[in-house]
Parts: C-alpha cells; structure tokens; sequence
C-alpha cells in the first residue's frame, strides 16, 4: 500500500465491466506505450477537419471520492472540452487544458466527492483517447482485487544519492509526446544506484519510461524480500521499436513478480 495517506487505484481500459463506451465502435490502438497494450478512442467523432458531429460517450461507475483519466487529448482540430455528468447532478464543459495538443496527459478529474459509489458520464468526446483511470479510495474503499498504483515520488519508496528527480516530459516519436503519471520519473545514469520500495500485497510490477533511440545494453535486479533476479533490456539496431521510429515509451513495465504471500515486503531495485 502507498506510504502517504491517499490511496490510488488504477483501472485499465479493457475492464469493459466497468468502462462503458457509447455513441459508435470505438477503436483500440495497440501502441506498446499503452498501459496494458490498448487504448480506445471513438474514430467516428473525428473528421478530415474537425468533428464529425457524431460524438462519443463513455460512463463509469466506482466506490471512491474522486476518478481521474489519462489518454491522448484530442488533435487540436478537435473538441477541445467535454461535457460532464456526475451522479444525478447537472452537466458541464470540462477543458482539456492542454497548451499543446495532442498529448498523453490526465485530461480530466472530479472534484473531490463524498466517499461511497459514484457514477461519471462523458459525452460530446472527439479525438481523446482513454488508457486508464485512477480513482481515489476512501477510507472504506474496497481494495480486493484492486490495483494500487504508487507514484515514484511517494513516501513508500527511497533512492540512494545516485537517483535524480526529472521533470520532463517523453518523447515518444511517431505518437503524441506526454506527461508521467504524477508529473515526474527518477532517473540515474549510474550502475550501482538502487531504490527500496516496501509494500503489502500479493503482487508488484514497475513501470517507467524506456528509450528506444540508443543502441545498447541496460541491466537491473529486483530483489524482493532477498530473492533477487535480474533484468536485461536490448536496444539493437533492428529492434522492431528502434527502426519505426526511435523515441520514449510511456508505460514501459520493468519488472513483475506475482504469487506473493499477503503480507508486507520490501523490493530493492540496483541498477547493475
């Protein structure tokens, strides 16, 4: 669990219980930067120059006290807001407020609502696309079964001198370039640094943003609770990613371990 008080859960698009796309066939991109592989979009909503005036729709509904979503913003000949129900409550526009359209960002969130369920309505959605949500637990918010996503910048997780704090935004090459999840990653250059997470749970995976434009070798290993194993990421000159078009992956999953017993552990990551 996070080492801070607020406690966010993840939701990949595929969950189809739980997303509920509306207004045509949405298409699913299946770029690798794509948390879980896929993203939808609703295709039909968007014209040779803008809206097709046919929009998408999408719902959901969720225990918790507030939902976010994160996806492409649509081309700026697009719509560049969307407008909101939620619960039995009036609608209203909601700005993308992106300066620099199109780009993988959060594009919208609640405000903060009383804890219990909820339900969320978007419509009028041209161009955007949905990778995945993240809701807010409350203090009674069932979290079997759920995923807890942890920030790199949350109390749970220490690094050694050799790490520092980025702010930048990725460049992924042929597809829009974006913002990390919480607006930053840890980077560090140098072999030997390391970074200690401690959590409670049956399962851990990392994820970070990876660089297809440099040819070569990066190796890490992940120790949990002292079993440790290794990790080697290649970058040759016909990697399939290195020849499209060499840029960042978002979303890019490091390292996971499954069939964890339920109880607290500690996962050291040294760059080797």
């Amino acid at each position: 669990m996070a080492g801070k008080s607020e406690v966010l859960l993840i939701l990949d698009d595929w969950n189809t219980d739980a997303f509920k796309l509306g207004g045509g066939d949405w298409t699913y991109s299946a770029e690798p930067g794509w948390y879980g592989g896929t993203s939808p979009y609703p295709a039909f909503a968007m014209g040779a120059n803008g809206d097709t005036g046919n929009y998408g729709t999408l719902s959901i509904s969720f225990t918790g006290t507030a939902i976010a979503f994160w996806g492409n913003t649509p081309p700026a000949a697009n719509s560049q807001s969307v407008s909101v129900k939620i619960d039995n409550g009036g609608s209203s526009d909601s700005s993308f407020n992106d300066p620099s359209p199109q780009s993988y960002r959060q594009w919208y969130k609640t405000p903060t609502l009383s804890e219990g369920s909820h339900t969320v309505s978007l419509s009028r959605i041209a161009g955007a696309s949905m990778d995945f949500a993240i809701i807010t637990a409350g203090r009674n918010t069932p979290l079997n079964g759920m995923k807890i996503i942890v920030d790199d910048t949350d109390s749970s997780i220490s690094y050694d001198s050799k790490w520092s704090q980025n702010n930048d935004q990725f460049q992924p090459g042929r597809i829009p370039h974006g913002t990390p999840f919480g607006g930053s990653t840890h980077l560090t250059k140098s072999s030997g640094a390391s970074a200690t997470f401690k959590f409670t749970g049956t399962s851990v995976a990392v994820y970070g943003i990876f660089s297809w434009a440099n040819l070569g070798t990066m190796a890490a290993s992940f120790s949990i609770d002292g079993s440790s194993s290794s990790q080697t990421y290649a970058v040759n000159s016909d990697s399939p990613e290195h020849v499209k078009e060499p840029g960042q992956q978002q979303n890019f999953q490091l390292f996971s371990a499954d069939s964890l017993s339920s109880e607290d552990h500690t996962l050291v990551i040294t760059v080797t």
